[in-house]
């Protein structure tokens, strides 16, 4: 397929369902079509937990030599993206930040001996009637150092701006840079 890089996304809600076989996870999302096909394809792998599955796909991508992004896009596992999904900013409905942070370190240990991982994005698309830059920047900094940089400091972060990465103007003002430890 001439691929060198994937940006595989991923929810919250995976890191906090990892033990969960893949066929129970397709079940409780009442995916039954999607989960005919998995079967049909990938019938190895049903009783696997979706840990072992989201792994497996690492490995093989690096088998390849296909370099990684991990992608946060959402906390709770469904379609996305607007104002009112409970998924744009920290403190909404379903962005719990506690469950991000232990998120982003479940995945971030991942990466640990997969050289072929190299970034990882602390959340896509931010949105919200509630984004505010006080929040922005004290949320972003408490992902970097807590849950990325302190595990794997090799790995390259993206960030994302607000409204769905169409404002970064601020960042002018004040860059990371000047506040990362």
């Amino acid at each position: 397929m001439n691929l060198t890089c994937v940006r595989l996304t991923y929810s919250i809600d995976v890191t906090r369902s990892s033990s969960l076989a893949v066929y129970q996870s397709f079940l409780r999302l009442n995916l039954t079509l999607a989960l005919k096909g998995f079967i049909e394809n990938n019938p190895l792998l049903i009783n696997r937990s979706i840990s072992y599955v989201f792994d497996s796909i690492l490995n093989t991508l690096g088998k390849y030599n296909i370099l990684v992004l991990l992608d946060n896009h959402i906390s709770k596992a469904m379609w996305c993206c607007n104002e009112f999904d409970g998924n744009g900013f920290w403190g909404d409905r379903y962005f719990d930040v506690e469950q991000w942070i232990d998120g982003l370190i479940f995945m971030t240990k991942k990466t640990i001996n997969r050289s072929y991982i190299i970034g990882m994005s602390l959340r896509n698309e931010l949105r919200s009637l509630r984004q505010n830059l006080p929040e922005w920047y004290y949320y972003v900094l408490r992902g970097i150092g807590e849950a990325i940089s302190s595990i794997n400091s090799r790995l390259l972060i993206i960030i994302s701006d607000l409204n769905y990465d169409l404002d970064l103007s601020f960042i002018r003002l004040l860059s990371i840079q000047e506040l990362v430890p």
